[in-house]
């Protein structure tokens, strides 16, 4: 049921039912003043009829005297009967039956009451005709009450509350434009202007969460492309190292075979192609390692708390519940790579990210000093002691299958490396794993 016809009905009920209680007590009282001028006319009319008989002399003057009255057409009839002495005594008597008025008061002089009776059929009348006019009113009120509480809950609740509601499902549409102007200065009107505050905030929050999301996949793809580039240098790096021997056995024995050769006077032009050939397989190990060996990257004074707070707050999305903080002294300055260090900083924190659970807490320090500390702690799993040193291994991973190539840490080992530092994994005050960084202070200008 709509709201503004629950508003017409209440209104039109409680009208109805005021104006039927107001018919109800005017019947009621209008009724009881005709039953007392009934009361007082039969009274009167007994004790004038009480006078009379008592001056008549026989029962011809009192039959004359009933005659004379003439009460037949109003509907009282007045009757003398014998009253005992008892009855003599009671005086004027008067009562309402449900039919009738009943007066009776004692002769004096005589052993006979005079009785007046008075049909109540004109108060019957009276309360039919006023139950009647009582009904056709409510029922007029009644309509008139829903109407008028129709247009009036339509005007003050139903039009608002449909502009409420359309703007409900524009939100829910994702349509944050939408503005409701506050006419009133009631319940509705502060709802609407609560509401247009929260389309507002919503916009921000959606502004916010895009950028963020941008911002995070940005990362992600730059981290990706990283332990890419990486992970080709450790396969070149690997690749070289292993065909790095043989290469040079093949080359040698052709170079041997071809002074052999010389010496007996002979010339054996297989013996050159082998030796050009392995040499121009060196040649493309070389390019491919060069190709795989990160570009250089320009060295400069860098904040380090606040690499930690854009890199915290990059990530910030993809923790989730987790409790990401960052503690320590302030101004923290270290010469080297911006871009290296925070792919360090991120690396780190990814992978507490995936050690902790969803209320998880992950936490940095920094201190500065001759030498700059950073630790990155959570309170995760933790590293068992056993593989603690391993975990800078290139494709070591404690992780299932498929969930990681095993080559983070081992950028992260080489990126601080070439900064001249250190890192350790340790165990975490949390209760987790725990990254010490040491990395030397800035260089002095």
């Amino acid at each position: 049921m709509r709201l503004s016809l629950k508003f017409a009905l209440l209104i039109g009920l409680g009208a109805t039912l005021i104006v039927l209680l107001m018919s109800i007590l005017a019947a009621k009282r209008d009724v009881k003043i005709i039953e007392n001028d009934m009361v007082r006319d039969a009274s009167l009319i007994a004790k004038v009829v009480a006078s009379a008989v008592e001056n008549s002399v026989g029962q011809e003057d009192w039959g004359s005297l009933l005659d004379s009255l003439d009460l037949d057409n109003a509907g009282i009839r007045v009757a003398l009967i014998p009253a005992s002495e008892k009855e003599l005594d009671l005086g004027l008597v008067t009562s309402v039956g449900q039919s009738r008025v009943k007066a009776s008061i004692p002769v004096s002089g005589q052993r006979n009451r005079v009785e007046v009776t008075e049909d109540l059929g004109p108060r019957d009348d009276f309360l039919n005709r006023s139950l009647r006019t009582a009904g056709i009113t409510v029922i007029s009120v009644m309509l008139l009450a829903l109407g008028a509480g129709s247009l009036i809950g339509q005007w003050l609740v139903g039009r608002p509350v449909e502009r409420l509601v359309a703007m409900a499902r524009g939100v829910a549409d994702e349509d944050y434009s939408l503005r409701i102007e506050a006419k009133s200065n009631d319940e509705l009107g502060d709802l609407a202007t609560e509401l247009n505050l929260m389309t507002i905030q919503l916009e921000g929050i959606r502004i916010q969460s895009r950028a963020h999301a941008e911002a995070r996949l940005e990362a992600e793809l730059q981290l990706f492309h990283a332990d890419r580039l990486r992970m080709v240098g450790q396969l070149a790096a690997g690749l070289a190292h292993e065909l790095g021997t043989p290469l040079n056995v093949i080359s040698g024995r052709a170079q041997l075979l071809q002074r052999t050769l010389k010496k007996l006077g002979e010339e054996d032009d297989d013996a050159k192609i082998i030796h050009e050939q392995s040499n121009q397989i060196v040649r493309i190990v070389r390019q491919l390692m060069d190709f795989a060996r990160p570009a250089p990257h320009s060295l400069q004074e860098v904040d380090l708390r606040r690499l930690c707070q854009d890199t915290i707050r990059l990530l910030r999305p993809t923790a989730g519940d987790r409790q990401l903080s960052l503690e320590g002294d302030e101004d923290v300055l270290v010469h080297g790579s911006g871009e290296q260090l925070q792919q360090v900083v991120a690396n780190l924190i990814m992978n507490a990210i995936q050690a902790t659970d969803d209320d998880g807490k992950i936490r940095l320090s920094l201190r500065g000093g001759e030498e700059t500390h950073l630790k990155v702690e959570d309170n995760g799993t933790g590293i068992e002691d056993d593989i603690r040193e391993r975990v800078f291994e290139p494709f070591f991973s404690t992780k299932e299958q498929g969930a990681g190539t095993g080559l983070g840490l081992s950028i992260v080992h080489g990126i601080v490396k070439d900064h001249g530092g250190s890192i350790r994994a340790e165990v975490s005050r949390l209760g987790g794993a725990c990254f010490s960084l040491i990395l030397p202070r800035k260089q002095e200008s």
